[in-house]
């Protein structure tokens, strides 16, 4: 993973953002072509988070960059640098452990039902109605206007 240089430890917090520079290559590669999900692997990020980029890419370019100007656009640049200075940025490899579990597939669980289930005695019915007979209902919560 590509860092800068003078990064500050946070203890458990996550953190990391692709740098300004990467989502601009990001936004290039998509308009030369590439598609989503080279993209993703490409940076190590998920799909849904390259389409929200060149979302917001698209969007800023659009409806943004022409009001605002260049002027706003180098102070927004330059916030970005003193976040990246302060924290680091992350270029590559952002989602990769959560792309490595997609890929290998979700753990299905299956509920194996006994006989006792399908057909429970006389006395598994009772406490089933005992329990449900003995639930307190909801409280219905209203607003009160003075």
């Amino acid at each position: 993973m590509k860092l800068a240089r003078n990064r500050r430890k946070c203890v458990g917090q996550i953190r990391g953002r692709l740098s300004p520079m990467a989502k601009q290559e990001l936004y290039m590669l998509y308009l030369q072509g590439w598609t989503v999900s080279d993209l993703s692997y490409k940076f190590g990020i998920y799909p849904e988070r390259v389409k929200a980029i060149v979302f917001q890419r698209q969007l800023f370019y659009q409806e943004i960059y022409p009001k605002l100007g260049e002027n706003a656009l180098k102070l927004g640049m330059q916030l970005e640098m003193q976040y990246g200075n302060t924290f680091g940025f992350v270029d590559y490899g952002l989602d990769l452990k959560g792309m490595a579990a997609r890929d290998k597939g979700i753990t299905a669980m299956y509920i194996n039902r006994s006989t006792k289930d399908k057909c429970p005695d006389a006395t598994e019915k009772q406490k089933i109605v005992d329990f449900y007979r003995n639930r307190r209902p909801t409280q219905n919560y209203t607003n009160v206007v003075d």
